[in-house]
């Protein structure tokens, strides 16, 4: 609100539309235009309520008329403009007029009005009012149009800044550029349209709220850059309405412009559920986008059964679309899963459409029979936040993941995993089950920062690899490259369990820094070739194996330096010909019952036959400072 963020009005623009040089009725309309930032400068963007009411006074007085109240979706930049026609009572006021201005000001759009959101100072409108006045004293003869005209063009030079005339003013890019304070900014802007020096749909940013006309449009509201979808008690009829109104959108042109990147159309959907059947709502034009009114997504439930494969209730075809605060089912209940990227789902995109922009949405299907989100060979290169999806979401089951993930959750074998799954884009505070990032054989070769998965996660088991960069994440069992897998990339201040880590079997051939692991982790029962700083690990860990399942191929050939294993660990049943410095391990340990050719141990502990080999057999390694079940040795 804005007693909690600090908002502040950047500017605020009061205008009345009138164009001197040609004699017409004064519209009723005036337009308050701003901009919306917080206490930091960044804009404040999104779907934003707003509401107005008109005064007698600066402060205290009485109320004119009722209370305002819209929507406005404001630009990248924090601009907005809200366009009304004052009441009766404002018009008729023999004294100054003012109004009061409070829109959402939540750092997130809240639709809520709260006492912290109003503006603190009212602004005058008497200007506006002296022009209307004006008209209204006019438009009651006819015969008096030459007159009119005289009065127009007075009511304009009234405004004019210092005396100068509309037509000579300078253009508004200009003025944006010279003029320093907000009345010449405000009233300098206004005339330069009055007189034509730039029309309403060059002004940039500017959004006009008008009804739409009787009930059987499919939208309530619509401005130069928006519609709202039109709803009813009736899902089935709100499906519709969605679907009319998006066809609409794609025929506009926001501010007499082509869509563009920079000129976009948002379809606003406001709370209800909207039952599309075997239909679905394609999004098939750039620049279109489709934005939830409110922030808590389950409130605008878009969902319907689908039509068999290669469907879905949302599909997307085009680039460069932004999808925002929905929650998108797929209600199908029967029928047979293919396990590609044919079968039907929720949410069914083409593939590596790196424009995409997805924030806070949920996406649901009845799997195995439909997915929430497109399974198999896809590609998800956009961005994705605060994105929730089910089994396989994000790419899958073979798919890819190569976009930016931010706050998102998938369940079992989510973003690129499964065997030909690739998960190579960013991915910051994202969780999954089973299986995830690159998991069950599938390759992580991204970025991972605070990220948590389940089992045979981040690269795990036969044939996963783990390259990517990881920084605060968790897994469990046989991830990070475990579990027969191979762990080769940076890993830093991450948290494996049973077989992680190259484990079991598997290869630890990257760099591990203050990582911590369970039984047989970091190339346990396999190969530890890469460089370990302040690693934990358990029985088994660091290329060694548990006796039972030794056959000598365990290997411990990397750099470790303030490591700590249990027993078994550092090569046992194998070999231990790396370095180890200030490394700690328990019983059998550091190549027992193997061999040590040229290994180097320096200030490392280990317990009973540590350091030497089964009946005398293996190769002395070389040792500096170390401790045998507490004693020097050698």
């Amino acid at each position: 609100m804005l007693s909690r963020i600090g908002f502040r009005l950047v500017f605020l623009i009061i205008f009345f539309a009138l164009q001197a040089s040609i004699v017409r009725a004064v519209p009723p309309t005036i337009s308050i235009q701003g901009s919306l930032a917080g206490s930091d400068g960044k804009a404040l963007t999104g779907v934003r309520v707003w509401r107005v009411q008109f005064y007698d006074a600066q402060t205290g007085g009485h109320a004119l008329g009722s209370a305002f109240n819209g929507v406005f979706a404001s630009q990248p930049s924090g601009r907005f403009s809200i366009d009304l026609t004052p009441p009766a009572e404002v018009l008729a006021a023999s004294g100054e007029v003012w109004y009061e201005l409070a829109v959402d000001s939540a750092p997130t759009a809240d639709a809520v009005i709260d006492p912290g959101d109003v503006f603190p100072n009212r602004v005058a409108v008497h200007s506006v009012l002296f022009a209307q006045r004006a008209a209204q004293a006019l438009s009651a003869d006819t015969a008096a149009a030459s007159q009119q005209a005289d009065r127009a063009t007075t009511a304009t030079n009234a405004l004019a800044v210092g005396g100068v005339p509309a037509a000579n003013l300078v253009t508004d890019t200009e003025l944006t550029s010279r003029l320093a304070t907000r009345a010449e900014l405000a009233h300098t802007h206004n005339l330069n349209v009055l007189a034509g020096a730039v029309t309403d749909a060059q002004v940039p940013n500017s959004i006009t709220i008008n009804h739409a006309g009787s009930a059987d449009t499919a939208y309530q509201l619509q401005g130069e850059a928006f519609l709202m979808v039109r709803t009813t008690d009736n899902p089935a009829t709100n499906a519709t309405n969605l679907s009319k109104t998006y066809a609409d959108a794609k025929t506009r042109t926001p501010y007499g412009a082509a869509l563009s990147s920079s000129n976009r159309i948002v379809v606003i959907v406001p709370p209800g559920q909207y039952d599309f059947g075997t239909r679905a709502l394609t999004l098939d034009t750039k620049y279109v986008d489709v934005e939830g009114l409110l922030p808590d997504h389950d409130k605008q439930h878009l969902y319907g059964t689908a039509n068999g494969a290669n469907t879905g209730v949302l599909m997307q075809t085009a680039n460069s679309v932004r999808i925002e605060n929905l929650y998108v089912e797929c209600t199908r209940s029967d029928g047979v899963a293919n396990y590609d990227n044919t079968d039907p789902a929720a949410y069914f995109p083409n593939t590596d459409l790196p424009y995409t922009v997805v924030r806070n949405c949920r996406f649901a299907g009845n799997d195995p029979t439909v997915w929430s989100t497109r399974i198999g060979v896809v590609e998800y290169s956009g961005t994705y936040e605060d994105c929730e999806g089910g089994t396989y979401s994000f790419g899958g089951h073979g798919g890819t993941a190569s976009g930016t993930f931010t706050n998102c959750t998938t369940g079992s074998s989510g973003f690129g995993s499964g065997s030909g799954g690739l998960a190579s884009g960013r991915f910051t505070n994202c969780s999954a089950g089973y299986d995830s990032f690159g998991g069950a054989g599938g390759r992580a070769n991204g970025t991972f920062r605070d990220c948590r998965a389940g089992t045979y996660s981040f690269g795990g088991n036969v044939g996963g690899i783990a390259s990517g960069t990881f920084t605060n994440c968790s897994g469990a069992g046989g991830s990070f490259g475990g579990a027969g897998g191979t762990a080769s990339g940076t890993f830093t201040n991450c948290t494996g369990m049973v077989n992680s880590f190259g484990g079991n079997g598997g290869t630890a051939s990257g760099t591990f820094i203050n990582c911590t692991g369970e039984e047989s982790a970091f190339g346990g029962k396999g190969t530890a070739s890469g460089t370990f700083i302040n690693c934990v690990g358990r029985y088994s860990s660091f290329g060694g194996a548990v006796e039972s399942f030794g056959d000598g191929s365990n290997v411990a050939s990397g750099t470790f330096i303030n490591c700590t294993g249990k027993n078994y660990s550092f090569g046992y049943d194998g070999t231990a010909s790396g370095t180890f410095n200030n490394c700690t391990a328990e019983d059998y340990a550091f190549g027992y019952s193997g061999t040590a050719p040229g290994g180097k141990f320096y200030y490392c502990s280990g317990g009973l036959y540590s350091f030497t080999t089964n009946a005398g057999t293996g190769t002395a390694p070389v040792h500096r400072y170390c401790l045998k079940n507490g004693a020097v040795y050698p």
